[in-house]
């Protein structure tokens, strides 16, 4: 993938994505997602193809909306996607910051 569609990519997720950190309230189990949600499911289908992760439709709960999809990337999957994104992220960069501690992973950038 070349540095502009990263730089593209990074804005795309700063604006739309999310960095979610699920927890199960009995076994303690902590899992990080990245997800972003968007009407547009041809930039979501490519981003499946290219990084993986699995493309959810996500419920309308009025008639008037467009359709919207969620793109979602779990746990380990996501740290090599992470690290790509961060340099170029604004917005989300504390919350990738404390994605890759959570995972041991080395973000000497």
């Amino acid at each position: 993938m070349s540095k502009m569609t990263i730089q593209y990519l990074a804005g795309f997720f700063d604006g739309e994505g999310s960095v979610s950190l699920f927890v199960d309230k009995k076994s303690k189990y902590k899992n990080f997602k990245i997800r972003i949600v968007n009407t547009d499911k041809y930039v979501l289908d490519y981003i499946e193809k290219t990084f993986g992760g699995k493309i959810y439709p996500m419920k309308r709960y009025n008639k008037n909306h467009k359709d919207k999809w969620s793109w979602d990337l779990n746990g380990k999957a996501a740290l090599p996607l992470i690290k790509s994104l961060y340099p170029f992220c604004i917005i989300k960069k504390q919350k990738l910051i404390k994605y890759m501690k959570e995972y041991n992973y080395d973000i000497n950038i």
